[in-house]
């Protein structure tokens, strides 16, 4: 049985979405396509998909949780099942706090947590995929109302996205970017709820985008079951240090 997770904070969880958010709509397409007999399914596609945003995620949140995760998930009597991870996460790092404005997790901290994020997920013979930052509503993040030491900002998420996709060309791996896409768009924020958040509109966009690239024929290959999958790292990484 084929695995697919998405690992996130807020916004993968489905934070201001009726539907549940992007990985839920993406989710729900996946379990359609299990069940449907028409090619390519036919030929023996399955895969188990599960959202693992959690509210407040950072990066380093995210890599202390992430190996577990997967573990509690493996299906023991089967160690070689094709292994799939989605990582969208970096909003909470971007953000800046307190009377210094720094940054929740700084730049240094950032790449080093998302470099045991892919290590973990080499580790486990996942394929990866890296996903963007959406832009924010300014005048209802900086600060945000309710958490007035808190401020997100545009430059911030256009500068963690970028650190993302550095991190990503160099690993070679799979990355969609986001925040342009959507920042140039003159009706952006008609696609957050509170300023910070997709609304239901944003996380169609987010599953239509984030869909395109992620349910390819490749995809469906992958997580077919008449198909033993190919090692799609060249090495294994170092064993992490505890």
């Amino acid at each position: 049985m084929a695995k697919l997770f998405f690992f996130g904070d807020s916004i993968t969880a489905g934070v201001w979405d009726e539907r549940g958010g992007w990985a839920a709509r993406l989710i729900g397409k996946i379990m359609a396509d299990n069940m449907e007999g028409s090619e390519p399914h036919s030929k023996g596609f399955y895969c188990l998909p599960y959202n693992l945003g959690i509210s407040g995620n950072t990066s380093v949140m995210l890599s202390e949780r992430m190996a577990q995760e997967i573990e509690d998930r493996k299906y023991k009597l089967f160690p070689d099942e094709p292994l799939q991870v989605v990582i969208a996460i970096g909003t909470n790092d971007a953000a800046l706090f307190g009377a210094d404005k720094h940054p929740m997790t700084r730049e240094k901290d950032f790449r080093q947590a998302l470099e045991k994020i892919i290590t973990i997920a080499t580790q486990q013979n996942a394929k990866i995929m890296l996903v963007g930052l959406t832009p924010v509503d300014e005048d209802k993040t900086n600060p945000v109302p309710f958490a007035p030491d808190f401020s997100y900002t545009n430059d911030q998420a256009r500068r963690y996205e970028a650190i993302i996709a550095e991190i990503a060309a160099k690993h070679n791996l799979a990355f969609i970017p986001i925040f342009e896409d959507w920042y140039q768009r003159a009706d952006y924020k008609s696609l957050l709820g509170d300023g910070l958040h997709p609304n239901s509109a944003g996380h169609a966009l987010l599953a239509d985008q984030i869909g395109s690239a992620l349910l390819s024929p490749d995809f469906y290959a992958y997580h077919c079951h008449e198909n033993k999958p190919a090692n799609t790292q060249k090495k294994k990484p170092k064993a992490l240090k505890q």
